[in-house]
């Protein structure tokens, strides 16, 4: 999946506290959900009916989460800065990184013992800071003519009948710009809790330099989203905590032809992410 659209799937979900209904970004390009294994004869009756790719339920779905808050002041890093959350109240944070892993169909919340409660005060903006790798386990099949397709671990996706144990874990990394064949650190789309920038930082949190002279962007290590709420949130002595669910049924994983067009692959997916004010 290219980042532009994961950012923009993300930004339609409900990063922003109180969205709970998704609605699309206009310049995000949304993919149908895919059809029932079972309804589709064979590979190009599928390719026919999706166009060659849809939006499946992986069966297992991992994501690193490193932080994730409200901020009163905009932590997205100008060319060559870091990161700045000294405005943030942090409801997540780790460090090491926290796998949050799904169940096919399913929603998980961050751990408990790692979650804070904001502090009380104003905040105009909302932040994820996530890992560039994910961790997904799928399969789509059988087709009406008995072919199952299903995630290997040596690469994005394999045809065949799942061996004893199942489809193995792949570890997509979504493209590393947004815009393919040059460095584009940085993109902002509209979204249903205000519009959100996506940045890609290297080890150090800094932003990654722009550059046309390279196809990608090497060293990146984050994805930091950042949300300006339409909608500013206030945290006052009635708020008990703030939490964060993730889901990602129809959404975790890209279902799509691959490029001689004789078989299906599985790639990286956008998850919905529900922050809620608990009181």
């Amino acid at each position: 999946m290219k980042l532009k659209q994961f950012l923009g799937l993300i930004a339609a979900s409900s990063l922003g506290v109180g969205s709970l209904t998704p609605t699309l970004p206009a310049n995000a390009q949304a993919m149908a959900a895919c059809p029932t294994a079972s309804s589709q004869a064979d590979f190009a009756t599928w390719a026919a009916t999706t166009g060659g790719s849809c939006a499946g339920t992986p069966d297992e779905y991992g994501v690193t989460v490193y932080k994730m808050g409200l901020c009163v002041n905009d932590p997205t890093p100008g060319a060559g800065s870091a990161a700045d959350y000294s405005s943030c109240s942090l409801s997540f944070e780790d460090t090491s990184g926290s796998a949050a892993s799904f169940a096919a169909g399913g929603s998980v919340a961050l751990p408990a013992s790692l979650a804070t409660r904001p502090d009380d005060g104003t905040y105009s903006y909302a932040m994820i800071l996530i890992s560039t790798t994910f961790n997904i386990k799928a399969t789509y099949g059988p087709l009406g003519d008995g072919t199952t397709y299903y995630s290997t671990s040596t690469s994005i996706g394999s045809t065949g009948t799942p061996d004893i144990a199942g489809p193995a874990t792949v570890n997509p990394v979504l493209t590393n710009s947004f815009n393919p064949g040059s460095c584009d650190s940085q993109d902002t789309v509209s979204g249903s809790s205000g519009p959100m920038t996506g940045t890609l930082l290297n080890s150090s949190e800094e932003r990654i330099p722009d550059s046309t002279a390279v196809t990608s962007c090497a060293g990146a290590n984050y994805i930091l989203g950042v949300v300006a709420l339409t909608s500013p949130v206030t945290i006052d002595e009635t708020v008990t905590a703030l939490d964060a669910t993730f889901t990602v049924t129809n959404n975790g994983t890209t279902i799509a032809s691959n490029q001689s067009g004789t078989g299906i692959i599985f790639d990286s997916g956008p998850f919905d992410v529900i922050l809620s004010i608990v009181r």
